[in-house]
């Protein structure tokens, strides 16, 4: 039964819970300065991409199960639904039952909805029957035009090489087959983009930190000389270290003598020791929330160690997006990646399935009610108009289409 609840292809559903309080202070907003706004800000958004990035890593064996226990079979009944009409309209083309009038305009419309037919169904993998009849009723067989789209895709790719890297910068081996030559380009194009990203990312980095450095000597030189004892130490190399041992010294479980709490000291100390190890800021941030409540993190740091706490948090930030777009890629179907987009949410996953799962029995169920009226002979010559005229229009869509593409090429 189709839902009434409307499809919302946007994701506009709240985030999930995080189940635990955020690290973003409340309090006292207005006075915070703007590196106190802005640690308040990281630390919330990386919440809420680690809450986004647990929901994505738990989807994948749930999509899979639904994708293999609804999607499959429903794509198998729509394309055998198709078959049977493609070989239904073989027939009427090859031997057309007697008293129907098969007009070249009939004739030409069947003809090109037939092999529309075939390629939806090839593109679900090979079919000898359907080669036979697209053989019988095309100029070219479909080797011949299988070959050719190979040879058209290979130079798109080549000249796209040569416009991007130079001269040469890719050629297919002599032994490698068409599908292996697409993927090995597909990757090498996607380790390129990865590494512009990285080189813009780094300039944005450097450009930040001279614009930070200079503000910096600006503030400095408006303020008045501070004497030795009272001039701050430069942050050292590892910033995470005093926050670590500051942590370790509080929940160690070698001080504690009561064996329930030194258990869960010691649990609490592998998790700062994994936090550590993973240079993951907000872990130790929050530990250091949970464990010293009264001591706020952001309020009792040093404006130059919390602007670099800030940079490690949008490190970390970056590497949790990367994260959940490779969970995201892991747990989308090809055919549901390659027909939407890019999805942002695991329930907006779910339901753009739904979605087309409902498509494509509804379409399955209009292909049956073909093959079912052609079969009846007072029905045939008003089904076989009404393709006629579906192909037809469908045509000079195609053809706006590709003058829209050509103006704007």
């Amino acid at each position: 039964m189709q839902d009434d609840t409307p499809f919302d292809p946007f994701g506009s559903a709240p985030p999930p819970a995080s189940g635990k309080q955020s690290l973003a202070a409340t309090a006292a907003a207005a006075k915070r300065s703007p590196l106190q706004r802005e640690f308040d800000r990281l630390t919330g958004r990386i919440e809420d991409a680690q809450a986004l990035l647990g929901a994505w890593q738990q989807q994948p064996d749930v999509i899979l199960q639904k994708y293999r226990a609804e999607v499959e079979p429903m794509l198998q009944a729509l394309a055998d639904a198709q078959k049977t009409l493609v070989v239904q309209l073989d027939a009427l083309l090859t031997s057309p039952p007697k008293g129907l009038r098969m007009t070249a305009r009939r004739r030409d419309a069947l003809t090109e909805c037939l092999l529309d037919l075939i390629d939806n169904v090839m593109a679900h993998g090979a079919d000898d029957t359907m080669i036979d009849i697209h053989d019988r009723h095309s100029d070219a067989p479909m080797v011949e035009i299988a070959q050719e789209e190979q040879a058209e895709e290979e130079a798109e790719i080549i000249a796209l090489f040569r416009q991007t890297f130079g001269e040469g910068s890719i050629q297919r081996h002599a032994d490698e087959s068409h599908e292996a030559f697409v993927e090995r380009a597909k990757a090498r194009l996607f380790d390129a983009m990865e590494a512009e990203q990285r080189r813009e990312d780094a300039a944005r980095r450097k450009r930040a930190e001279k614009r930070s450095a200079k503000k910096d000597a600006k503030q400095r030189a408006k303020m008045p000389p501070m004497s030795d004892e009272s001039a701050a130490a430069p942050p050292g190399p590892d910033l995470l270290r005093p926050l670590y041992r500051k942590l370790a010294c509080s929940i160690h479980p070698d001080r504690e003598s009561d064996a329930d709490e030194k258990l869960r000291k010691t649990e609490a100390m592998q998790g700062l020791n994994a936090a550590y190890q993973n240079k993951d800021l907000l872990s130790l941030l929050k530990l250091h929330s949970q464990t010293l409540q009264g001591d706020t993190v952001a309020d009792t740091l040093a404006e130059h160690t919390l602007r670099e706490y800030n940079a490690l948090l949008k490190a970390q930030l970056k590497s949790l997006e990367s994260e959940i777009s490779r969970a995201i890629d892991d747990a989308t179907p090809p055919g549901i990646a390659m027909i939407h987009g890019r999805i942002k949410r695991p329930e907006q996953l779910e339901k753009l399935m739904d979605a087309d799962i409902w498509k494509m029995a509804r379409t399955a169920d209009i292909v049956r009610g073909t093959v079912r009226d052609l079969n009846d002979p007072k029905l045939r010559a008003e089904v076989i108009n009404d393709l006629v005229e579906m192909t037809e229009a469908r045509r000079e869509l195609d053809a706006f289409d590709k003058i829209v593409d050509d103006h704007f090429r």
